[in-house]
């Protein structure tokens, strides 16, 4: 409403300027300045379905691309590395060793790595919290926890590598909870 406002006494005041000394009826400037705040009026729902038909476009363009890619090939049972017990992971200790992600080509960091040579072991039952300085390092720690993305060093769940693990059994025991501020 205060953008119409402000439009409206910024044609009213080139009106007057304008026109002034000629024989321009009072009238006429009132009948312009109605037509442009009306043309404001319209125009502002235009905007809305506008940028409501951009947002479902882009929804439709990332369907798009995520229908494009390859399915992950799920491993046998049969030829997996580790058997793992009912019930794992029992205490949910996870310990990264010399972990490293490379970033992706072209992205922040140009052919380095996101994470480098991380040690760390987050005990069960353990609250804690991890500061990353920008959103890329923390996305590359949540793909390298859930297999997403390639990474070098080791993850252990539990004492269990997770590389010898079935991705499908991976992602289904653990889950992450975003703290939004």
């Amino acid at each position: 409403m205060g953008l119409v406002v402000v439009v409206g006494v910024l044609v009213g005041s080139f009106l007057v300027e304008e026109y002034q000394g000629s024989d321009l009826p009072a009238s006429l400037v009132g009948l312009s300045l109605y037509y442009a705040l009306n043309l404001i009026n319209i125009s502002q729902p235009a905007l809305r379905k506008s940028a409501a038909v951009h947002f479902k476009m882009n929804s439709v363009l990332h369907l798009f691309q995520y229908s494009q890619l390859l399915p992950e090939i799920p491993r046998l049972s049969d030829t997996s590395d580790t058997r793992i017990t009912p019930g794992w992971p029992r205490y949910g200790i996870i310990t990264c060793e010399g972990v490293s992600v490379p970033s992706i080509a072209g992205g922040p960091t140009k052919g380095g790595n996101l994470l480098k040579n991380i040690w760390c072991c987050i005990r069960a039952q353990e609250k804690m919290g991890i500061i990353f300085s920008t959103e890329s390092e923390r996305r590359a720690f949540l793909s390298m926890l859930f297999r997403l993305t390639p990474f070098g060093g080791m993850v252990r769940f539990d004492g269990v590598d997770i590389t010898s693990l079935q991705k499908d059994c991976l992602r289904d025991k653990i889950a992450y909870i975003s703290h939004v501020s």
